[in-house]
């Protein structure tokens, strides 16, 4: 029997089951939210990561078709390559971009400069990998005579008065395409 000071009264305590529920309700909420928070910051990661290399490949690009413009002359051209010369206040610059790589896989794309001082004679030069990730199996340059006639291989570089650049490039492990391109008409033509 119970007493009457106990009757109508209720036991304020929890019990170690319902606490052991609220923990267990607690922590999945917790690691649903840190997942998803996880995922979020991974993602984001992935994207300045693709920005990144698409600036860095429009860097590239933007160099590459501004030597291009103001070569005097195309020295040699073909479809994975061309080489151009710069000749400025005393200092031949000999430049060439070479597509590095199977026809199968992202290629790369590599910068060769060879520096001379025409008064010394002295000689530098350096190869650089300009850009990686570019999809150019049948190449990235084409070359076109004054009257927009394609020239074929082999390529006669003294008949090139425009060059037309394609860099498909592949972003970081996706299968997202980014296409640069341009045509670049040559400034600095000898005849």
């Amino acid at each position: 029997m119970s007493s009457p000071a106990h009757e109508g009264q209720r036991d304020e305590g929890v019990t170690l089951v319902e606490v052991l529920v609220t923990i267990t309700i607690f922590l999945s909420v917790i690691g649903g939210v840190t997942t998803s928070v996880v995922s979020a910051l991974r993602a984001q990661t992935q994207q300045v990561q693709q920005a990144d290399a698409i600036v860095e490949s429009q860097r590239a690009f933007d160099r590459m078709t501004r030597e291009i413009r103001q070569a005097n002359p195309v020295v040699a051209a073909a479809p994975d390559s061309v080489r151009i010369e710069v000749t400025h206040n005393g200092i031949r610059r000999v430049t060439q971009y070479t597509v590095a790589g199977p026809t199968t896989q992202p290629r790369t794309i590599n910068q060769t400069v060879t520096t001379t001082t025409i008064a010394s004679g002295v000689t530098v030069t350096s190869t650089t990998p300009l850009v990686a990730g570019v999809m150019a199996p049948a190449g990235v340059f084409r070359f076109f005579e004054d009257d927009g006639t394609e020239l074929t291989v082999p390529i006669d570089p003294t008949l090139v008065t425009r060059v037309d650049v394609a860099m498909p490039m592949r972003l970081l492990n996706t299968a997202n395409l980014v296409d640069l391109s341009t045509s670049v008409s040559l400034r600095n033509r000898r005849f």
